[in-house]
Formats: C-alpha cells, structure tokens, sequence
C-alpha cells in the first residue's frame, strides 16, 4: 500500500543519510540509513518544506518558504529564486521538478515556474536560470504542481490553467473551455498507458489520445477538489481529496476502505 501523508504549515525535511558518502550518488542508495531531523540551523533557508526532489546527479532539493537549498552528500546549497522580489516560495504539492536534462524547476505562489541549469564545474551562484509567467508561457503566475511527461513536455498546473512546453520550447495551454474540470490545477500524474491524469478544484480530468474526458462526485470522486494523485503498480489511480482518497481501477471509482488507516480529511501527497 502507497504511504499517503497529511502535510501541515510547518514541516521539518526528515531525510535518510548515510556518512562518508560521495557527491552524486543518488540518496536511495546510501545504505544504511540515519534518520535525522534537519532545520535551518543545519543549512536550510527555511523550516516550511514544501517540496522535495532528486536530481540525476543525487542532489536533493529541498524548497521552502524562502528560497530553495540542495543537499549533496557532503553540505546544503542555499538557492534564492532569480525574481525574489515577486515571490521566493517553492508552492506547496509537487513543485519542485528534477527533469531528465538535469534542468530543475521550481513552481511558485505568484512568481511563475523557473528552471534552474546546474553546470559542472561553475558554482551554483552562475548556473543559468529561466523564467516563465504570464507573459511567456503561463496562464498564470501561481503554480500548484509540475510534471514531466515521456516525450520531455513539462506540464504546469496553474491557478488558471494547465500549460505544458514541449521540447521544442512551444508552449500549448488547456483550460475548462478545452475540457478541463476546472481551471484550478493542483495534481499531474501520466499514468503507464501515457493518459495524462489532472487534478483539479472540480474534478479529475484525463488526457487521452487527444481528448479530454472528466471525474467528479457524480462518477464516485470523493470530493472535487483534488490534491495528489498517484498510480499504483496494478495500473489503479488513487486521488487524494479533501476528504480522504479515492481510488479508480477496472471496476470503477470506490473510497479507500477505512480499514486501510488513513483518516477522512485533506490528502495533499500519495507515493
């Protein structure tokens, strides 16, 4: 069974370490373990994490209220947004992204989406940035989850909209009048089929060969407003609500059964 979490305000980055360990080695690998408790007190901008992820070369990537940081192996990197001005929060949800050029992205509250080009061998403080908002790209500027599908497109859910940048740079926006649930963003997740599965304010939407075809309570979804959404090895696609998780597989739509032990109430992360 998937660990389903409840993510307060204020969060500590509870991480798995391992001593003596070299840069680039991804986390999952560092055996055995050591649980610790890290604060701003060992290298983080900031005790609100938002999001985490990791990258191709084993960095993790921590973002909080207040910039971002990046874990090597060895210290934290503190990494301030390149429009701090506007907004240096990470948002909330799956929005901090480690695509698979090594590029990594970080989605905001009013800042737009940036994406980040570490380079070997420069310091972090002169690795290229590139910025989008709704004057390049973006529906809008608050951003609520990221993606990066198989063909390389990033996938942006917004505030009022979905976008997704192909590999070719050419930016495609989706909203309700294309099929949307609605226009509220907050959950991305491509399923082994390749259908792109959304999560909305209004329901689950799905992208299918081109076409889009919508959930809501009135085909058995918990709750409308959606905030994670994740598939399991059995092809069965569990969507966190605000009142608890439901599931879709062959038979249909049907609540996570209260034996599982997760309490009814907002579910903002499944793995």
């Amino acid at each position: 069974m998937p660990r389903v979490r409840r993510l307060g305000r204020l969060l500590t980055a509870v991480l798995l370490l391992a001593p003596g360990l070299g840069y680039g080695q991804p986390l999952a690998e560092r055996m055995p373990p050591i649980h610790r408790s890290l604060t701003s007190r060992d290298g983080l901008p900031q005790t609100s994490v938002t999001a985490m992820a990791v990258d191709r070369s084993g960095r993790l990537w921590v973002g909080t209220e207040d910039g971002a940081a990046f874990y090597d192996g060895r210290s934290w990197t503190t990494v301030n947004l390149p429009r701090r001005h506007v907004s240096n929060a990470i948002s909330w949800g799956r929005t901090v992204l480690a695509a698979r050029d090594g590029s990594v992205w970080f989605g905001t509250p009013g800042g737009g989406v940036h994406r980040l080009a570490p380079i070997a061998g420069l310091p972090p403080e002169r690795w290229p940035w590139h910025s989008f908002d709704a004057t390049n790209g973006l529906p809008d500027p608050t951003v609520r989850a990221l993606m990066q599908s198989r063909d390389g497109a990033i996938w942006v859910g917004t505030d009022n909209g979905l976008a997704v940048r192909r590999p070719d740079g050419r930016w495609r926006v989706y909203h309700r009048s294309d099929g949307l649930a609605d226009d509220v963003v907050r959950a991305l997740c491509q399923a082994a089929d390749g259908a792109i599965w959304v999560g909305t304010y209004g329901g689950v939407s799905v992208l299918r060969d081109g076409r889009w075809r919508s959930y809501t309570t009135a085909d058995g979804l918990a709750d409308p407003v959606v905030s994670s959404i994740h598939e399991q090895p059995d092809g069965a696609i569990w969507v966190g609500t605000h009142v608890g998780v439901s599931i879709f597989d062959r038979s249909g739509w049907h609540a996570l059964p209260d034996s599982a032990g997760v309490a009814r109430g907002e579910v903002r992360a499944i793995r």
